[in-house]
């Protein structure tokens, strides 16, 4: 018997997302061990949707991320049956169970029996949550799978891989042997579902000591797995020697495989047997050398493979390793052998001694270094870019942030009717909430429309800075600051003013017959474009017009300013222009028209050039103009739109929606470009720039040098992001459509040897 477990949802308070159990038990037998605290609201639908995947779509393979309990569920159609395959990736990373067949039909009753339960639970208690897109499809994927519909999948060919063997860079040192007798490593293709599988091959990690004498150690398995936790144990080893301590256990959860003691350099297998004298950061550069190797490897015999993240994941960290200890490595021992000095009787002298596991200085850089702020650091040593994981927060209410805003405090999350203050953790440290809605600065300054009344807060206070009586507007959740002044929209129409020190409403602006209007403040001007044609330039103090334009085209985005210049954009949807005016009387320094660009971005300049991008003809375009003249206009090898620009030095960063970033310099010359088609962001994000680097957000969150275009690393976020910032530490907050906040800590890996080290 078949039977899917989900926890009580209504069981728990107070209510929110559900965080609860869910296993598979078959026969008695629980398939998903320590499943105990996932997020029904996603492992839920992403289960229903691998069952439908599967049994109604005809498709071979799925995979289920059990992201709390750090589980990977395999699921692959053979004929009539499904098999499971349950992966541990938190340490030490094993397989849990191997494939078992199940029949298909049986495991989709169980899964619509159950899923169906929590469903009409979650909208018993939750309707607002059960309305969620991926709730509603799941929704839809029940039903098929209730009905009779069914495709089978199709045969697989029958295939064996060759096998693999991975000798170590150089002795003592660890070899791989693969025996792809089901042919896995050849089934991946780039933009598969299920990257994990094809890595699940046997074999054989051994630590070998010579070339004739016999491993030292060896143990069977799966060689991805155990590489993978052996380069984990090499990073340990790194804090290890940082530490000084003087023993260090490696492999093994209950039993060590292999113990180093620092004082004799001695690598013995378990409490007795074989032993090997090795230095400490010899072994962790043999550690590190066999996953990269293992990478080369499998990627030179199957190119495929070369997209699969779960390598990248390894390669990245096998490279990052590789890097710190050459980085540490002390003088002595980065010269070249023949450096080296003997006294008279031959023997190296102590100061040239190998080092012990202990490291001497405190002046040694720490294992993961932080990209380095300031001047002095020339980032174009860089080599890879790491992402740390800090923390994941996800909000606990039916209604997402939408913003987010970074402070030396911690992240501040902004939702239509509420306001949450994150630590550096990821703990909540305060929440205000307005009934007619929030708007929130950086400085954490909120303006709250609570009930008859709007407040001016700050997190962490108990009380209102000031109170005034309000008419039940909504506002938020933009906020802008002008001097003694607060800014606000109603409904995205109507802008209002607020006295920052006594909250007396100063004046509003309505503008008729206009469903969007957008905002952008410079100095004491306030400008106003409309999707109905209408520019409005106000006084921030009583909200006089200063002027006014019309147009019989729309402004799709708002004012941007250079200086005492202002740029908008014109678009009707098939026609589209730029104007350039005075920030002072709005009087128009020139217009381009019958530029012919489908969803164009809000201009940007470089101070000499006005760049633009959209589409034409089923193109990507970037347009450049001077003075009202095309300096170049050419198709560029961008993906969905809409698109976001950033300029850069004499040229300009563009980038879709869906990933894609290209490079162009001041005369059009396409210098570079980065990443590969995704799926396309609910809303334009453009990307960032730090002192040489691109950080280009999507699905793939990507790490760009901005000179070669160079990828320095990359990060799956799993969810399209609807915010993202950088902070002044270096931390990347990203926030999903979901509602979920993830963040991380860009770390660095530096390539600092002189060149005559490292001839």
């Amino acid at each position: 018997m078949i039977q899917l477990r989900i926890g009580q949802l209504w069981e728990r308070e107070p209510l929110g997302i559900p965080l609860d159990s869910v296993g598979i038990q078959v026969e008695g037998v629980e398939l998903l061990p320590g499943a105990s605290e996932e997020h029904l609201t996603s492992t839920v639908p992403a289960l229903v949707e691998a069952v439908h995947a599967l049994v109604v779509s005809g498709q071979r393979q799925a995979q289920v991320s059990l992201s709390v309990a750090h589980l990977e569920l395999l699921l692959a159609r053979v004929e009539d049956d499904i098999t499971l395959e349950v992966v541990r990736l938190a340490r030490p990373a094993l397989r849990l169970r191997a494939p078992l067949a199940l029949e298909a039909e049986a495991l989709a009753q169980a899964v619509v029996g159950a899923a169906r339960t929590f469903h009409e639970r979650l909208r018993e208690l939750l309707p607002e949550l059960a309305k969620a897109p991926e709730l509603r499809r799941m929704g839809r994927q029940l039903e098929a799978l209730s009905g009779s519909r069914r495709k089978a999948a199709a045969p697989r060919a029958p295939r064996t891989g060759p096998t693999l063997n991975v000798p170590p860079a150089e002795l003592p040192g660890f070899t791989v042997t693969l025996e792809d007798s089901e042919g896995r490593l050849s089934t991946w293709r780039k933009g598969g579902k299920t990257p994990l599988a094809t890595l699940l091959v046997q074999g054989t990690l051994s630590f070998c000591v010579g070339e004739a004498s016999a491993p030292l150690w060896s143990a069977p398995g799966i060689p991805y797995l155990q590489v993978l936790e052996l380069v984990r144990e090499a990073e340990d080893l790194q804090r290890a020697m940082d530490l000084g301590e003087p023993r260090f256990e490696l492999g093994g959860a209950s039993k060590p495989l292999l113990i180093y003691t620092a004082s004799d350099r001695r690598l013995t297998v378990g409490d007795a047997g074989g032993a090997v004298e090795i230095d400490a950061r010899e072994l962790a550069r043999a550690m590190f050398t066999v996953g990269q190797d293992l990478v080369v490897r499998v990627v030179e015999r199957y190119p495929s493979q070369a997209s699969n993240p779960y390598l990248r994941e390894l390669s990245i960290r096998c490279v990052a390793g590789l890097a710190q200890l050459r980085k540490a490595t002390p003088e002595a021992e980065m010269r070249p052998p023949a450096a080296a000095t003997s006294d008279a009787s031959g023997e190296r002298p102590a100061s040239a001694a190998r080092p012990s596991l202990a490291v001497a200085s405190d002046a040694d850089a720490a294992p993961t270094p932080v990209i380095p702020d300031g001047d002095a650091q020339d980032l174009s040593q860089l080599r890879a870019v790491r992402f740390e994981s800090r923390f994941r927060w996800s909000s606990d209410t039916a209604e997402p942030p939408l913003h987010l805003l970074v402070r030396d405090e911690g992240p501040l999350l902004v939702a239509p009717h509420r306001l949450v203050q994150l630590d550096h953790e990821g703990r909540e440290t305060a929440v205000i909430e307005g009934e007619h809605g929030v708007a929130a600065l950086e400085d954490g300054r909120a303006l709250v429309a609570d009930g008859p009344y709007v407040q001016l807060r700050r997190p962490g206070e108990d009380s209102a800075r000031w109170f005034q009586s309000h008419d039940a507007l909504p506002l938020g959740p933009e906020l802008w600051s002008l001097e003694r002044k607060l800014l606000t929209l109603s409904e995205g129409r109507t802008l209002l003013a607020y006295d920052a020190v006594t909250g007396r409403e100063l004046w509003r602006m309505a503008i008729p017959k206009t469903v969007r209007v957008h905002t952008a403040v410079h100095g004491e001007l306030v400008v106003l474009t409309t999707d109905s044609g209408v520019l409005l330039g106000l006084n921030a103090a009583d909200g006089q017009r200063r002027f006014q334009l019309r147009s019989r085209m729309g402004f799709p985005g708002p004012a941007q300013f250079h200086d005492d210049a202002m740029l908008v954009t014109l678009h009707d949807g098939s026609e589209s222009a730029v104007v350039v005016a005075d920030t002072a009387s709005g009087s128009v320094a020139w217009m381009k028209e019958g530029l012919g660009l489908q969803q164009p971005t809000v201009p940007a300049t470089d101070g000499t050039r006005v760049f633009l991008a959209g589409r034409r003809n089923g193109e990507a375009r970037v347009v450049a103009l001077a003075g009202g003249e095309e300096v170049f206009n050419r198709a560029v090898p961008l993906g969905a739109a809409p698109y976001s620009l950033r300029p850069y030095r004499d040229g300009v960063i563009a980038m879709s929606a869906d990933g894609i970033a290209v490079r162009l310099d001041a005369a059009g010359t396409l210098l570079w470009r980065a990443g590969s088609p995704g799926e396309p962001q609910p809303r334009p994000l453009a990307p960032l720039l730090h002192r040489g680097l691109v950080v280009l957000p999507g699905r793939t969150v990507r790490v760009i040098e901005s000179e070669g275009g160079r990828l320095l690393g990359e990060l799956s976020t799993g969810a399209p992001l609807v915010d993202f910032a950088l902070s002044r530490d270096l931390e990347l907050y990203l926030l999903d459509e979901e509602g979920g906040l993830s963040c991380h800590q860009l770390l660095s890996h530096l390539s600092l040897l002189e060149s005559a080290a490292e001839g």
